[in-house]
């Protein structure tokens, strides 16, 4: 996962099976600050904003667990990162694939 700007790209993080991303530009209705661009073939879920919202109008745990990342995350300072890990060690997100592309 990379950050561009009009001067550079500088690469945030690197996502494995499971890991997610986009969820913050679509819980906070805000643009995604990233962009992600894969090194291998890979396969993604892609939800556009309504889908999104009408998941997690169905899966009120899956809202509460990802507003918890987002809040434990701004309290760090680290909100501008959009990359959560989903892996086997969360049940709840494990193997979701949020994109806003």
């Amino acid at each position: 996962m990379s950050r561009v700007s009009p001067s550079e790209q500088t690469r945030i993080a690197l996502l494995r099976d499971g890991d997610y991303f986009g969820e913050i530009a679509l819980l906070k209705n805000v643009t995604r600050t990233a962009s992600v661009k894969t090194l291998t073939p890979c396969t993604f879920l892609s939800l556009q904003r309504e889908q999104f919202s009408y998941l997690l109008e169905r899966a009120p745990h899956l809202r509460a667990r990802l507003e918890q990342v987002l809040t434990s995350r701004e309290a760090e300072g680290e909100a501008e990162r959009p990359l959560t890990k989903g892996a086997a060690h969360d049940p709840l997100t494990r193997g979701v694939g949020l994109s806003t592309a």
